[in-house]
Order: structure tokens, then sequence, then C-alpha cells
């Protein structure tokens, strides 16, 4: 018994030492236009402790939603926001940083998938994104050293719908929190996308997203790759992380998913279907437009900028569309260096040491006690005989 218990024991302490630990020191600001609440700039500065290595995220719904990465290691450099008329904003980070690219989303549309095959790149319908508009819900510094915000979009003629953006920015390595519970790191945020009660034209239509990464240009175009995993402890049945990598001036700078997104607002396995990506290639390289969105991107380095698109749907054969419960719900990382990848975690360890453990520790045990047995009943049969 006190061998078990040394085991348990260390195990638990072993679980304690990986406990995440804040490795950020992280601060939100909201730069607001006077009396214009729709033109909101939210700013998050992710300092690493002890370090002058310092990533700047930007957070807006002007123009498109946008999520701008931006790395550096000068430590006093900001953003410098001019509104003027609002509509006709400057923004720039003074000095320059290293390396910025942005995640767009430039299209939310409604497509007939008829042969129930998911495939967005077919029978387009119409956009409804630029019947949406944004405003700012909420946003915090967080009470995990981690900043979130919540952008909501409302239209006029569709008084049900809605579109919400959720981001958070993390100052620790671990697990999220909210389904599908992807790994992260201090070098990431998190962006989740609702489509909740959107209007649908036919029986088979399903909604896609058409996704613009900005960049830097003359740095190589971004490639991508799918890598997998032999656990699926924190997103049962998904295996496979889609990660792409984004060439800059000073670095690298991600964006990452798994396959998966949710048809009801509670996230659970049971309301878990896929998201597919177009191109459906496990790996390549994402075709350059020739145009790209206007967005603040375009202040922040001018015209120097590459734009790269991609689709991205939802749904699975026989699950009756959007229209069966007319909510999707989607979640993914942006960040600098590399996107994290799960890890068989000390949890599973503990179940596998236990699980194959125990057996081998009762047969050792079993063993002794037959030996010892044996061995008190030999001496006294040897016993017996003398006298």
């Amino acid at each position: 018994m006190k061998a078990l218990s040394f085991i348990f024991g260390f195990f638990a302490v072993l679980v304690l030492v990986s406990e995440s630990k804040i490795l950020r020191d992280i601060k939100l600001v909201k730069h607001e236009c006077p009396g214009k609440p729709e033109y909101t700039i939210l700013h998050v500065k992710a300092k690493k402790l002890n370090s002058n290595d310092t990533i700047h995220y930007l957070w807006t719904t002007i123009d498109y939603p946008t999520l701008v990465t931006a790395h550096t290691t000068n430590p006093f450099v900001s953003p410098d926001i001019k509104w003027n008329d609002c509509w006709n904003y400057n923004i720039s980070f003074t000095p320059n940083v290293e390396a910025i690219s942005a995640f767009v989303l430039t299209n939310v549309f409604e497509y007939n998938d008829t042969d129930d095959n998911q495939d967005a790149t077919k029978n387009y319908i119409k956009d409804v994104l630029p019947i949406f508009s944004w405003k700012l819900k909420s946003c915090t510094n967080g009470t995990d050293g981690s900043p979130d915000a919540l952008f909501v979009a409302h239209s006029a003629n569709l008084t049900k719908a809605k579109i919400t953006l959720e981001l958070k920015a993390f100052a620790t390595d671990e697990y999220d929190e909210t389904p599908p519970h992807e790994k992260v790191s201090e070098s990431s945020s998190r962006f989740s996308l609702s489509l909740d009660n959107l209007p649908t034209t036919e029986k088979s239509s399903r909604y896609g997203l058409h996704i613009a990464f900005l960049k830097q240009a003359k740095f190589g175009a971004p490639t991508y790759d799918t890598s997998q995993s032999i656990d699926d402890e924190h997103t049962p049945g998904i295996f496979k992380l889609w990660k792409l990598h984004l060439p800059t001036k000073g670095g690298k700078l991600f964006a990452s998913w798994k396959p998966v997104a949710y048809t009801k607002l509670s996230r659970s396995h049971d309301v878990q279907t896929f998201a597919h990506n177009f191109p459906k290639r496990k790996s390549g390289t994402l075709n350059k437009d020739a145009t790209y969105p206007k967005t603040i991107m375009s202040s922040l380095i001018g015209n120097d900028i590459d734009a790269y698109t991609m689709t991205v749907s939802f749904g699975q054969a026989k699950d009756e569309w959007y229209r069966k419960t007319k909510f999707r719900s989607w979640t993914g990382l942006v960040g600098y260096g590399d996107p994290p990848e799960s890890e068989i975690s000390l949890k599973v360890y503990l179940i596998l040491s236990i699980g194959l453990g125990l057996p081998v520790l009762f047969s050792l045990f079993g063993s002794m006690y037959l030996f010892i047995k044996r061995m008190k009943s030999g001496k006294k049969a040897a016993y017996e005989q003398i006298n």
C-alpha cells in the first residue's frame, strides 16, 4: 500500500507542477472614434516576461472583421491611431513592427448544397455579410491575464439573425477551456465565429466563409499542412490539425484550427460536425488573390500587401443542412511562430500507468505473498519432523 501511495503522490506532484503559469503580461486598450462606437479598434499588447519579445493584436470589425497579429522585439512599439472623420482613419505602429499579418473575414455566403457534399465552391447564392452591422458588445482584461472581446452583428431586416465573433489572447501554454479545446500557447489568440438564425433560400442551403490572409509582400506564399495525433482526449473523434504558415520579414506567423464545428450553442460532442477547407488538399500553397479587401492593414503597411484566400464550409451528409438547427460555430487560432500542437497529457499518462501498473503490482505482491507463505509452511514442516 505504501508503494501505491507513493505512485499516486508522484503523479499528483507532476500534475501540480504542470499547471499553466503566466508567461506574458497582456493588456487590452480600447480605441473608439468619439461618438461612433461602431468604429472601434482593440489593441492587445502581450509582452513576454523578462524579455522584450512582444506581440501586438489589433481586433476590429471596421470594413471587415479583422484580426491583425504583429511581432516585435522593441518593447516601446505602440499603435498610433488618428480617426479624422472616423471612416477616414489612419493607423500605424511606431516604431515599425518586424512581422505583421491579418486574418480577414470577407464573406459569409449562402450556397445550395444539392449534392449534400459540403462543396462550398459550387452553387453560390449570396453574401449576407454586407447586410449586418457590427458593434463591440464587451471587452475585458480577463481574470486569468488573458483579455477577451465579443463583437456582435445584427441586421435591420432580420431581427433574429446574428453573427458573433469572440476573441481571446493567451498568456499561458494550456488547453483552451472552450470546445474544441485546442492546444494554445502564449504566442496565440483565439477566434470563435457563430452564425445564428441566418436566412436560407433553399431547403439544401448551407453557409460558407471566405477568408483572406494579408501579409507583407515579397516574402513568399503561405504554406499549409495537416498534422495528425493519436490522442483525441480533448476533441473526441478529431485527430487532425490544419496549420497555415505565413512567412514575413521578421519571422513566421500562423493560423490553425481543427476540422470541427458545432451545430448548437452548447458545443458538446453530440452536436459536433465537420469544418471543410478549400482547397481540400492536405498540404500546399494558398492561392494569391490579385485584389484584397480594404482593411486596417492598408493603413498599417500601405499597398505593399499580398492577399491569399481560402474557403471554409461546415456540415456532413444527411445532417439536413443548415436549416435543421440554424446555427454553426467554428474556432481557430492566429499567432506568432509555429502553431501549438496537442500532446498526450499527464492525465492520459496517469490512466495508462494505473491501468498497466496496477495489474503488475498486484501480480508482484501476490507472488511475494505466496512465496513468503510457502517459505513459512516449509519451515513449519521442517520443525515438525525434528520433533
